[in-house]
């Protein structure tokens, strides 16, 4: 249960808009920043396991009268329980899966 909410189908992308709000105590300010990300799912490749893995491409704009902006790649490997994000920075295990 819960991966079949990961489309790996190469061409296959989705965008979505992320707000973070910052909280200043010392200044007393709220502030808040929005970005739009998209994940495109690029190509497929054999990793050194042997297993079929995914190129996904992630880009950044600040809203939508900008362009695109590559941010960084990373390669989905599935687990029993969760999704781990393989990125060119670190490892994640992202995505956990509700139980059976």
């Amino acid at each position: 249960m819960g991966k079949e909410y990961y489309n790996l189908t190469v061409g296959y992308d989705i965008e979505y808009a992320v707000d973070s709000i910052i909280y200043d105590d010392f200044n007393q300010r709220i502030d808040t920043f929005s970005l739009e990300f998209k994940d495109a799912v690029v190509d497929t490749f054999t990793d050194n396991e042997g297993r079929l893995s995914y190129r996904i491409q992630r880009y950044y704009r600040q809203d939508s009268t900008y362009a695109w902006s590559e941010h960084y790649n990373f390669t989905p490997l599935q687990h029993p329980r969760a999704w781990k994000l393989l990125t060119e920075i670190c490892d994640l295990l992202s995505w956990f899966f509700p139980s059976n």
